[in-house]
């Protein structure tokens, strides 16, 4: 998994340099979840890591799912009114997808560990979001 895991990082970092130039081009700070979700992330990539290629494989697809779900509720809502905004979240999409469902054809959602893992991660990756669109 070495290989795709150091794919899906490459895109995980040009994501937040795409996002990063949105915010500086409005001259915003990060989200105040920035840090957390980089704790958490790391935090969640260790224990999974540790615990294998299940774990790893159900972790991706709990996050993208909440990640792809987030991403398509602001293209909806950002629609005419911001099309930087638009095209920056259009440009990582596909990746995001790719990551999600590369990750779900691996594994099967009856797995004990997508069944044990994919609520706790989803409810923290949602309530990580949450914190960051609060103003």
């Amino acid at each position: 998994m070495v290989g795709e895991l150091k794919e899906f990082l490459s895109h995980e970092r040009r994501h937040r340099a795409v996002f990063l130039a949105e915010l500086q081009r409005r001259h915003y700070p990060r989200c105040r979840s920035y840090w957390l979700c980089g704790m958490g992330g790391l935090a969640l990539g260790l224990i999974t890591g540790l615990c294998g290629r299940k774990a790893i494989l159900a972790t991706t697809v709990a996050v993208e799912s909440v990640v792809l779900k987030h991403l398509a509720h602001q293209l909806q809502v950002l629609g005419d009114i911001d099309p930087h905004a638009v095209a920056a979240i259009a440009s990582i999409v596909e990746e995001e997808q790719h990551h999600h469902d590369h990750s779900a054809a691996q594994i099967d959602v009856n797995d004990p560990w997508f069944r044990a893992l994919a609520p706790m991660v989803t409810a923290w990756t949602e309530a990580v979001i949450w914190m960051g669109m609060r103003s």
